[in-house]
Protein backbone atom coordinates (compact mmCIF):
# COMPACT_ATOMS: atom_id res chain seq x y z
CA UNK A 1 0.00 0.00 0.00
CA UNK A 2 1.37 3.55 -0.92
CA UNK A 3 2.27 5.52 2.17
CA UNK A 4 3.61 9.22 3.06
CA UNK A 5 3.74 11.25 6.07
CA UNK A 6 2.06 14.80 4.50
CA UNK A 7 1.26 14.95 8.61
CA UNK A 8 3.45 14.30 11.14
CA UNK A 9 4.82 14.51 14.62
CA UNK A 10 4.75 18.39 15.61
CA UNK A 11 7.91 20.30 15.88
CA UNK A 12 10.20 22.67 13.48
CA UNK A 13 11.24 20.50 10.76
CA UNK A 14 7.81 18.44 10.42
CA UNK A 15 6.02 21.79 10.16
CA UNK A 16 8.40 22.54 7.22
CA UNK A 17 7.62 19.33 5.31
CA UNK A 18 4.44 19.89 6.01
CA UNK A 19 3.51 23.96 4.30
CA UNK A 20 5.90 21.97 1.36
CA UNK A 21 4.06 19.31 0.76
CA UNK A 22 0.73 21.28 0.73
CA UNK A 23 2.81 23.72 -1.34
CA UNK A 24 3.09 20.90 -4.27
CA UNK A 25 -0.69 19.86 -3.87
CA UNK A 26 -1.57 22.95 -4.11
CA UNK A 27 0.05 23.60 -7.52
CA UNK A 28 -0.72 20.26 -8.58
CA UNK A 29 -4.72 21.32 -8.22
CA UNK A 30 -3.72 24.62 -9.97
CA UNK A 31 -1.96 22.66 -12.88
CA UNK A 32 -5.25 21.41 -13.91
CA UNK A 33 -6.44 25.13 -13.49
CA UNK A 34 -4.23 26.75 -15.09
CA UNK A 35 -4.26 27.43 -18.94
CA UNK A 36 -2.61 24.43 -21.05
CA UNK A 37 0.70 26.78 -22.42
CA UNK A 38 1.34 28.10 -18.89
CA UNK A 39 0.59 31.92 -19.83
CA UNK A 40 -1.07 34.14 -17.45
CA UNK A 41 -2.82 37.68 -17.82
CA UNK A 42 -1.16 39.97 -15.14
CA UNK A 43 -3.11 41.41 -12.32
CA UNK A 44 -5.84 38.72 -12.44
CA UNK A 45 -7.40 36.75 -9.50
CA UNK A 46 -5.70 33.62 -11.20
CA UNK A 47 -2.10 35.28 -11.55
CA UNK A 48 -2.24 36.10 -7.92
CA UNK A 49 -3.18 33.01 -6.88
CA UNK A 50 -0.41 31.32 -9.01
CA UNK A 51 2.62 33.35 -8.28
CA UNK A 52 1.82 34.42 -4.34
CA UNK A 53 2.00 31.15 -2.28
CA UNK A 54 4.88 30.69 -3.41
CA UNK A 55 6.95 33.69 -3.02
CA UNK A 56 5.20 34.26 0.37
CA UNK A 57 6.89 30.64 0.81
CA UNK A 58 10.35 31.74 0.10
CA UNK A 59 10.04 35.06 2.19
CA UNK A 60 9.02 33.02 5.25
CA UNK A 61 12.13 31.00 4.80
CA UNK A 62 14.84 33.60 3.91
CA UNK A 63 16.08 34.42 7.41
CA UNK A 64 17.00 30.00 7.60
CA UNK A 65 18.85 30.47 3.84
CA UNK A 66 20.86 33.40 5.36
CA UNK A 67 21.86 31.91 8.04
CA UNK A 68 22.80 28.08 6.64
CA UNK A 69 26.50 27.53 6.10
CA UNK A 70 26.38 26.25 2.47
CA UNK A 71 28.57 23.76 0.28
CA UNK A 72 29.77 24.10 -2.98
CA UNK A 73 26.67 23.75 -4.64
CA UNK A 74 24.73 26.45 -2.64
CA UNK A 75 27.40 28.86 -2.42
CA UNK A 76 27.42 28.74 -6.26
CA UNK A 77 23.93 29.57 -6.16
CA UNK A 78 24.19 32.26 -3.71
CA UNK A 79 26.97 33.98 -6.01
CA UNK A 80 24.42 33.54 -9.11
CA UNK A 81 21.95 35.06 -7.45
CA UNK A 82 24.29 37.84 -6.27
CA UNK A 83 25.57 38.96 -9.46
CA UNK A 84 22.35 38.24 -11.54
CA UNK A 85 20.66 40.86 -8.65
CA UNK A 86 23.53 43.38 -9.10
CA UNK A 87 23.90 43.40 -12.98
CA UNK A 88 19.96 43.62 -13.45
CA UNK A 89 19.15 46.45 -11.17
CA UNK A 90 21.91 48.40 -12.84
CA UNK A 91 19.80 47.83 -15.98
CA UNK A 92 16.52 48.07 -14.14
CA UNK A 93 15.23 44.21 -15.08
CA UNK A 94 13.09 43.77 -12.47
CA UNK A 95 11.93 40.27 -14.50
CA UNK A 96 15.06 38.69 -14.78
CA UNK A 97 15.81 39.05 -11.00
CA UNK A 98 12.21 37.90 -9.86
CA UNK A 99 12.36 34.84 -12.38
CA UNK A 100 15.89 33.42 -11.42
CA UNK A 101 16.19 34.62 -7.80
CA UNK A 102 12.96 32.90 -7.07
CA UNK A 103 13.96 30.03 -9.07
CA UNK A 104 17.40 29.39 -7.23
CA UNK A 105 15.97 30.56 -3.47
CA UNK A 106 13.72 27.53 -3.50
CA UNK A 107 16.56 25.53 -4.24
CA UNK A 108 18.43 27.01 -1.51
CA UNK A 109 15.44 26.16 0.97
CA UNK A 110 15.67 22.73 -0.58
CA UNK A 111 19.49 22.03 -0.20
CA UNK A 112 18.93 22.34 3.31
CA UNK A 113 18.18 19.29 3.32
CA UNK A 114 15.61 19.32 5.63
CA UNK A 115 12.41 18.71 4.06
CA UNK A 116 11.97 16.82 1.02
CA UNK A 117 9.28 14.96 -1.18
CA UNK A 118 9.11 11.13 -0.28
CA UNK A 119 8.51 8.65 -2.95
CA UNK A 120 5.61 7.65 -1.10
CA UNK A 121 3.80 11.12 -1.33
CA UNK A 122 5.07 11.53 -4.69
CA UNK A 123 3.52 8.04 -5.59
CA UNK A 124 0.45 9.10 -4.23
CA UNK A 125 0.04 12.36 -6.74
CA UNK A 126 0.99 10.04 -9.45
CA UNK A 127 -1.74 7.85 -8.49
CA UNK A 128 -3.80 10.48 -7.58
CA UNK A 129 -2.81 12.54 -11.15
CA UNK A 130 -3.55 8.92 -13.47
CA UNK A 131 -7.04 9.22 -11.83
CA UNK A 132 -8.15 12.83 -12.38
CA UNK A 133 -6.51 12.15 -16.18
CA UNK A 134 -8.99 9.98 -16.60
CA UNK A 135 -11.79 11.86 -14.77
CA UNK A 136 -10.72 14.88 -17.02
CA UNK A 137 -10.51 13.06 -20.41
CA UNK A 138 -14.56 12.35 -20.09
CA UNK A 139 -14.90 15.90 -18.68
CA UNK A 140 -13.98 17.48 -21.75
CA UNK A 141 -10.19 18.96 -20.28
CA UNK A 142 -7.80 16.46 -21.26
CA UNK A 143 -8.00 16.04 -25.19
CA UNK A 144 -5.27 13.07 -24.80
CA UNK A 145 -6.96 10.10 -22.96
CA UNK A 146 -5.36 7.13 -21.21
CA UNK A 147 -5.86 4.21 -23.99
CA UNK A 148 -3.97 4.72 -27.23
CA UNK A 149 -6.43 5.62 -29.68
CA UNK A 150 -8.36 7.94 -27.58
CA UNK A 151 -6.57 11.20 -28.24
CA UNK A 152 -8.25 13.90 -29.80
CA UNK A 153 -5.10 16.02 -30.57
CA UNK A 154 -2.63 16.04 -32.73
CA UNK A 155 -4.27 13.67 -34.92
CA UNK A 156 -3.21 15.58 -38.45
CA UNK A 157 0.44 14.58 -37.10
CA UNK A 158 0.20 10.58 -36.88
CA UNK A 159 -0.05 11.32 -32.87
CA UNK A 160 -3.47 10.01 -32.52
CA UNK A 161 -1.77 7.02 -30.43
CA UNK A 162 -0.43 9.16 -27.17
CA UNK A 163 -1.68 8.88 -23.69
CA UNK A 164 -1.07 11.88 -20.71
CA UNK A 165 -2.38 11.80 -17.14
CA UNK A 166 -2.10 15.97 -17.60
CA UNK A 167 -3.65 17.97 -20.39
CA UNK A 168 0.00 18.66 -20.83
CA UNK A 169 1.86 15.51 -22.86
CA UNK A 170 5.46 17.14 -21.69
CA UNK A 171 4.21 17.39 -17.81
CA UNK A 172 2.68 14.02 -18.18
CA UNK A 173 5.99 12.44 -19.64
CA UNK A 174 8.04 14.26 -17.24
CA UNK A 175 6.71 13.67 -14.27
CA UNK A 176 5.98 9.87 -15.16
CA UNK A 177 9.96 10.03 -15.98
CA UNK A 178 10.68 11.33 -12.33
CA UNK A 179 8.28 8.57 -10.92
CA UNK A 180 10.45 5.97 -12.36
CA UNK A 181 13.93 7.31 -11.25
CA UNK A 182 12.80 7.58 -7.84
CA UNK A 183 11.12 3.83 -7.69
CA UNK A 184 13.77 2.09 -10.19
CA UNK A 185 16.18 2.97 -7.51
CA UNK A 186 14.61 2.41 -4.49
CA UNK A 187 14.60 -0.22 -1.91
CA UNK A 188 16.11 -3.40 -2.74
CA UNK A 189 13.51 -5.66 -2.44
CA UNK A 190 10.39 -5.15 -4.97
CA UNK A 191 6.80 -5.79 -3.98
CA UNK A 192 3.86 -5.60 -6.29
CA UNK A 193 2.99 -1.94 -5.52
CA UNK A 194 6.47 -0.98 -6.59
CA UNK A 195 6.33 -3.04 -10.10
CA UNK A 196 2.59 -1.61 -10.36
CA UNK A 197 3.76 2.26 -10.26
CA UNK A 198 7.04 1.34 -12.06
CA UNK A 199 5.06 -0.22 -15.10
CA UNK A 200 2.65 2.67 -15.33
CA UNK A 201 5.45 5.51 -15.01
CA UNK A 202 6.88 3.59 -17.97
CA UNK A 203 3.41 3.26 -19.45
CA UNK A 204 2.49 7.56 -19.51
CA UNK A 205 6.27 8.00 -20.58
CA UNK A 206 6.93 5.98 -23.56
CA UNK A 207 3.34 6.44 -24.86
CA UNK A 208 3.84 10.07 -24.32
CA UNK A 209 5.46 10.40 -27.29
CA UNK A 210 7.58 13.05 -26.20
CA UNK A 211 11.17 12.91 -27.77
CA UNK A 212 13.14 14.53 -24.59
CA UNK A 213 11.40 12.30 -21.85
CA UNK A 214 12.48 8.61 -24.24
CA UNK A 215 15.99 9.84 -24.39
CA UNK A 216 16.47 10.62 -20.81
CA UNK A 217 14.62 7.28 -19.88
CA UNK A 218 17.23 5.57 -22.17
CA UNK A 219 20.15 7.16 -20.23
CA UNK A 220 18.60 6.61 -16.90
CA UNK A 221 18.66 2.78 -18.13
CA UNK A 222 22.03 2.68 -19.18
CA UNK A 223 22.91 4.15 -15.34
CA UNK A 224 20.78 1.47 -13.99
CA UNK A 225 22.64 -1.50 -15.58
CA UNK A 226 26.17 0.48 -14.82
CA UNK A 227 25.01 0.98 -11.16
CA UNK A 228 23.90 -2.94 -11.31
CA UNK A 229 27.18 -4.41 -12.53
CA UNK A 230 29.54 -1.89 -11.10
CA UNK A 231 27.88 -0.02 -7.90
CA UNK A 232 27.75 3.28 -7.52
CA UNK A 233 31.45 4.77 -5.84
CA UNK A 234 33.75 5.80 -8.17
CA UNK A 235 33.72 9.66 -8.67
CA UNK A 236 35.60 9.80 -11.63
CA UNK A 237 34.07 7.32 -13.63
CA UNK A 238 30.61 8.29 -13.00
CA UNK A 239 31.08 11.77 -13.88
CA UNK A 240 32.98 11.04 -17.07
CA UNK A 241 29.83 8.51 -17.47
CA UNK A 242 27.32 11.34 -16.83
CA UNK A 243 29.27 13.70 -19.23
CA UNK A 244 29.25 11.12 -21.69
CA UNK A 245 25.79 10.64 -21.59
CA UNK A 246 24.62 14.33 -21.61
CA UNK A 247 27.23 15.18 -25.28
CA UNK A 248 25.35 11.75 -26.43
CA UNK A 249 22.03 13.32 -25.58
CA UNK A 250 23.05 16.34 -27.18
CA UNK A 251 24.05 15.08 -30.47
CA UNK A 252 20.77 13.52 -30.89
CA UNK A 253 19.02 16.77 -31.32
CA UNK A 254 21.55 16.79 -33.91
CA UNK A 255 21.28 13.86 -36.22
CA UNK A 256 19.61 15.25 -38.87
CA UNK A 257 21.40 13.90 -41.78
CA UNK A 258 20.92 10.21 -39.73
CA UNK A 259 16.87 11.30 -39.24
CA UNK A 260 16.37 11.67 -43.33
CA UNK A 261 18.13 8.48 -43.52
CA UNK A 262 15.85 6.88 -41.05
CA UNK A 263 12.93 8.09 -42.90
CA UNK A 264 13.63 5.57 -45.89
CA UNK A 265 12.28 3.38 -43.18
CA UNK A 266 8.74 4.93 -43.87
CA UNK A 267 7.10 3.79 -40.77
CA UNK A 268 4.61 5.77 -39.71
CA UNK A 269 4.82 5.14 -35.84
CA UNK A 270 8.62 6.22 -36.26
CA UNK A 271 8.16 9.27 -38.37
CA UNK A 272 4.97 10.77 -35.64
CA UNK A 273 7.38 10.26 -32.88
CA UNK A 274 10.73 11.71 -34.62
CA UNK A 275 9.28 14.60 -37.19
CA UNK A 276 6.05 14.66 -35.74
CA UNK A 277 4.49 14.64 -39.01
CA UNK A 278 2.73 11.95 -41.34
CA UNK A 279 3.97 14.50 -44.34
CA UNK A 280 7.73 13.22 -46.34
CA UNK A 281 10.56 15.33 -45.07
CA UNK A 282 11.96 16.04 -48.35
CA UNK A 283 15.30 17.78 -47.73
CA UNK A 284 17.61 19.65 -44.28
CA UNK A 285 15.11 22.69 -44.15
CA UNK A 286 12.16 20.79 -44.06
CA UNK A 287 13.89 18.90 -40.93
CA UNK A 288 15.23 21.92 -39.27
CA UNK A 289 11.78 23.63 -39.12
CA UNK A 290 10.23 20.15 -37.07
CA UNK A 291 13.65 19.98 -35.12
CA UNK A 292 13.12 23.71 -33.75
CA UNK A 293 14.69 22.78 -30.56
CA UNK A 294 18.11 23.62 -32.14
CA UNK A 295 16.84 26.59 -33.94
CA UNK A 296 15.83 28.26 -31.14
CA UNK A 297 19.46 27.39 -29.86
CA UNK A 298 21.09 28.89 -33.15
CA UNK A 299 18.84 31.79 -32.23
CA UNK A 300 19.46 32.26 -28.67
CA UNK A 301 23.46 31.70 -28.98
CA UNK A 302 23.46 34.15 -31.72
CA UNK A 303 21.55 36.93 -30.00
CA UNK A 304 24.18 36.25 -26.87
CA UNK A 305 26.34 37.01 -29.13
CA UNK A 306 25.46 40.24 -29.11
CA UNK A 307 26.45 41.72 -25.49
CA UNK A 308 28.49 38.19 -24.65
CA UNK A 309 29.83 39.34 -20.69
CA UNK A 310 26.41 40.29 -18.92
CA UNK A 311 23.65 38.85 -21.50
CA UNK A 312 20.80 41.22 -22.80
CA UNK A 313 18.68 41.27 -19.73
CA UNK A 314 14.89 40.50 -20.45
CA UNK A 315 14.56 40.34 -23.78
CA UNK A 316 11.69 39.29 -26.65
CA UNK A 317 13.25 36.61 -29.43
CA UNK A 318 10.93 37.52 -31.53
CA UNK A 319 11.88 41.07 -32.19
CA UNK A 320 15.11 39.74 -33.48
CA UNK A 321 13.42 37.13 -36.20
CA UNK A 322 13.28 37.40 -39.53
CA UNK A 323 9.18 37.74 -40.18
CA UNK A 324 9.02 34.23 -41.83
CA UNK A 325 10.88 32.92 -38.39
CA UNK A 326 7.71 34.32 -36.36
CA UNK A 327 5.70 31.57 -38.12
CA UNK A 328 7.91 28.63 -36.31
CA UNK A 329 5.82 26.24 -34.61
CA UNK A 330 7.12 26.89 -31.35
CA UNK A 331 6.27 29.62 -28.31
CA UNK A 332 9.95 29.88 -28.11
CA UNK A 333 9.69 29.29 -24.07
CA UNK A 334 12.46 25.93 -24.93
CA UNK A 335 15.54 25.69 -23.32
CA UNK A 336 15.68 27.50 -19.79
CA UNK A 337 19.80 27.19 -20.16
CA UNK A 338 20.14 28.90 -23.20
CA UNK A 339 17.55 31.48 -22.79
CA UNK A 340 19.47 32.44 -19.25
CA UNK A 341 22.52 32.56 -21.26
CA UNK A 342 20.72 35.37 -23.61
CA UNK A 343 19.64 37.13 -20.53
CA UNK A 344 23.03 37.38 -18.16
CA UNK A 345 25.68 36.12 -20.50
CA UNK A 346 28.50 34.54 -18.81
CA UNK A 347 26.95 35.49 -15.06
CA UNK A 348 25.13 31.85 -15.73
CA UNK A 349 28.72 30.12 -15.11
CA UNK A 350 28.18 29.77 -11.35
CA UNK A 351 24.24 28.28 -11.99
CA UNK A 352 25.92 25.51 -14.01
CA UNK A 353 28.63 25.53 -12.26
CA UNK A 354 25.48 24.47 -9.28
CA UNK A 355 24.46 21.28 -11.25
CA UNK A 356 28.03 19.73 -11.66
CA UNK A 357 28.94 20.32 -7.60
CA UNK A 358 25.29 18.50 -7.28
CA UNK A 359 26.29 15.69 -9.97
CA UNK A 360 29.42 14.87 -7.39
CA UNK A 361 28.02 15.05 -4.49
CA UNK A 362 25.77 12.53 -5.34
CA UNK A 363 28.06 10.11 -6.34
CA UNK A 364 30.63 10.76 -3.03
CA UNK A 365 27.04 10.48 -0.87
CA UNK A 366 26.32 7.58 -3.01
CA UNK A 367 22.75 8.98 -4.19
CA UNK A 368 22.05 7.61 -7.36
CA UNK A 369 18.73 9.16 -7.63
CA UNK A 370 20.49 12.71 -7.19
CA UNK A 371 22.20 11.77 -9.71
CA UNK A 372 19.68 10.98 -11.94
CA UNK A 373 17.40 14.08 -11.50
CA UNK A 374 20.47 16.31 -11.79
CA UNK A 375 21.62 14.85 -15.21
CA UNK A 376 17.35 14.60 -16.64
CA UNK A 377 17.26 18.26 -14.97
CA UNK A 378 20.08 19.35 -17.38
CA UNK A 379 18.78 17.70 -20.77
CA UNK A 380 15.24 19.30 -19.63
CA UNK A 381 16.84 22.56 -19.42
CA UNK A 382 18.23 22.26 -22.15
CA UNK A 383 15.06 21.19 -24.15
CA UNK A 384 12.33 22.84 -22.55
CA UNK A 385 12.15 25.93 -20.00
CA UNK A 386 8.22 27.12 -19.50
CA UNK A 387 8.16 24.73 -16.31
CA UNK A 388 11.22 26.05 -14.53
CA UNK A 389 9.42 28.84 -12.95
CA UNK A 390 9.05 28.66 -8.82
CA UNK A 391 5.39 28.45 -8.99
CA UNK A 392 5.34 25.57 -11.60
CA UNK A 393 4.44 21.70 -10.18
CA UNK A 394 6.95 20.66 -12.14
CA UNK A 395 9.45 22.78 -11.01
CA UNK A 396 8.80 22.15 -7.16
CA UNK A 397 9.11 18.02 -7.80
CA UNK A 398 12.17 17.43 -9.64
CA UNK A 399 14.36 20.15 -6.90
CA UNK A 400 11.77 18.08 -4.76
CA UNK A 401 13.68 15.38 -4.74
CA UNK A 402 17.00 16.72 -5.75
CA UNK A 403 18.44 16.85 -1.93
CA UNK A 404 17.51 13.98 -0.24
CA UNK A 405 16.65 14.95 4.25
CA UNK A 406 18.62 13.31 7.05
CA UNK A 407 15.63 11.82 7.95
CA UNK A 408 14.32 10.48 4.69
CA UNK A 409 17.78 9.05 4.28
CA UNK A 410 18.10 7.04 7.42
CA UNK A 411 14.95 4.70 6.82
CA UNK A 412 16.06 4.54 2.57
CA UNK A 413 18.74 2.25 0.99
CA UNK A 414 19.63 3.20 -2.53
CA UNK A 415 20.11 -0.18 -3.81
Amino acid sequence: MIKFKLFQKTNLISNKQFFFNSLVLYYWILMYVLPVDGSLQRLTPLYFATILPVYVYILLNLNSIIRHRWKKNGVSLMIFIILVTVISVLRFDVSTIIKLSSVSLIILILIKKEINLSTGFLNFIFILSIVAGILSYYYGTNKFGFIPGMSKANLLEGLGWRVSIFNSVPNSAFFSLLIFIINIFGKKELNINRVLILLLSIYFLVLSGSRTAILIFTNIIIIRVVIYYYGFYNVRKFMVLGFSLLSFSLSIFYFNSFALDLYKLDNEFINSLVFKSKDVIKNKKELEKNNYRTWIWKKHISIYLNKPIFGNGDYNIKSFLLEKEKTNKTNFSESFLTDTLVKVGLLIIPFLLFFYFTMKASIEDNHPVIYCITISLIILLLSYGSFFVSYNFMFLVFVGRLFESDNYLKSHSNG
